[in-house]
């Protein structure tokens, strides 16, 4: 049975889901402007900090750097247009069940003895 109560709990739950959608773009493009560059700087720090490591650490220290600025840039522009950068999409990365069929017929056929004529 619907109550009173159950019907104001099913509007303010959906009052939240449609003021949510308010709230994600909330930056200007001169504030975009700036966090990019302050992350250009920061980048260009870090990058510098690794120059007294060699070998192995350097390389290591130049690819947390680039992370570090991907993630940062990434934030940035979440913050400036309310969605990812990348939308993330599994199905297009998952072989179809005909793909899948097709590898392992390709390597059972590749395992099986061939018959000689």
């Amino acid at each position: 049975m619907i109550t009173l109560q159950h019907c104001r709990t099913g509007i303010a739950i959906a009052a939240m889901f449609a003021a949510s959608g308010g709230f994600a773009a909330t930056g200007d493009k001169t504030d975009y402007k700036a966090a990019k560059d302050r992350i250009s700087a920061e980048y260009k720090a870090d990058k510098a900090a690794c120059d007294k490591f060699n070998g192995n650490q350097k390389d290591i220290c130049v690819e947390q750097a680039k992370g570090k600025e991907k993630v940062a840039l990434a934030e940035a522009e979440y913050n400036y247009t309310g969605k990812a950068a990348t939308p993330t999409r599994w199905w297009s990365r998952r072989p179809t069940r005909a793909t899948q069929w097709r590898r392992k017929c390709a390597t059972t056929r590749a395992a099986m003895p061939r018959k000689s004529a």
